[in-house]
């Protein structure tokens, strides 16, 4: 919960400061489904994640991006059917 209210504020202040960082995908996509727990679970959803890099970007607008994927693959899903994302890479 942190984090998600960290982002809202950073989202906020999206391009004041924003400074390149060097991010490991891996760890923002685990904690970005560590936040969405509760609608990954409810809706049944499977995701897969492969081996991501590292890379320089800018911290909120990457886990913003991962969010909206897992997100709107959830949300945007035919009726009845479990939302599956079979590799994020």
């Amino acid at each position: 919960m942190n984090q998600l209210i960290k982002g809202l504020l950073d989202y906020g202040r999206l391009g004041q400061d924003a400074e390149l960082k060097e991010i490991d995908l891996n760890k923002t996509v685990q904690s970005v489904c560590a936040d969405l727990a509760t609608s990954i679970s409810l809706a049944g959803a499977k995701i897969q994640v492969g081996k991501l890099p590292t890379m320089m970007a800018y911290e909120t607008e990457i886990r913003m991006l991962f969010q909206n994927l897992v997100s709107n693959a959830i949300k945007f899903r035919k009726p009845g059917m479990i939302p599956e994302i079979p590799n994020i890479i």
